[in-house]
């Protein structure tokens, strides 16, 4: 509660703006981070409120971050990433044989975020190709006209706002096994 009510009041004590944060931003010529859209609630739950006034700025830098993370990290082969995640299929069946329940949820993006991975990864290569072999249950928004037909202000992230929409469309779906 204490850092709460720290967080609230003074900024530097918030990650973002944590001294080795803003030295990393500035060394990578990022400038100064800018969080006057995240609400940080006093039971420390945070959400996106999208009605600041510099929406396409926001917009804008989600872009130019996944661009710049795709130049940086290339994917690998879609091959390579399918035999990758046999450990990964071994670890759900373990959790699974011990009554658990693993769920993939591919969160809901959409316009050029979209667009970059599904140049970077695409559906069928890659999401699709580890849905026929998993033993997990897979759910990919794009199934889920609730959850594909939320807006997504800077095109990753749903808004404050719609978060018990969004929450209750997932529970809807994980309830009934996927799509």
């Amino acid at each position: 509660m204490l850092l709460t009510r720290l967080q609230e009041g003074l900024v530097l004590t918030r990650s973002s703006f944590s001294l080795v944060n803003l030295v990393e931003r500035l060394v990578a010529g990022d400038g100064l981070p800018r969080n006057e859209h995240t609400v940080i609630r006093a039971d420390r739950a945070g959400f996106v409120d999208y009605r600041h006034p510099d929406l396409a700025w926001t917009h804008a830098k989600r872009v130019a971050d996944l661009q710049a993370y795709y130049r940086d990290n290339s994917p690998v082969d879609a091959e390579t990433w399918l035999a990758d995640l046999a450990t990964v299929s071994q670890w759900v069946k373990r959790i699974e044989d011990r009554g658990g329940r693993v769920v993939f949820f591919r969160e809901p993006v959409s316009g050029e975020s979209l667009e970059l991975d599904e140049i970077n990864f695409p559906r069928e290569r890659y999401w699709n190709a580890y849905a026929r072999v998993s033993p997990a249950t897979m759910i990919d928004f794009r199934d889920v006209p609730a959850l594909s037909s939320l807006p997504l202000p800077d095109t990753s992230h749903i808004d404050g706002a719609d978060i018990p929409r969004f929450t209750k469309a997932l529970a809807k779906v994980i309830q009934h096994g996927g799509p």
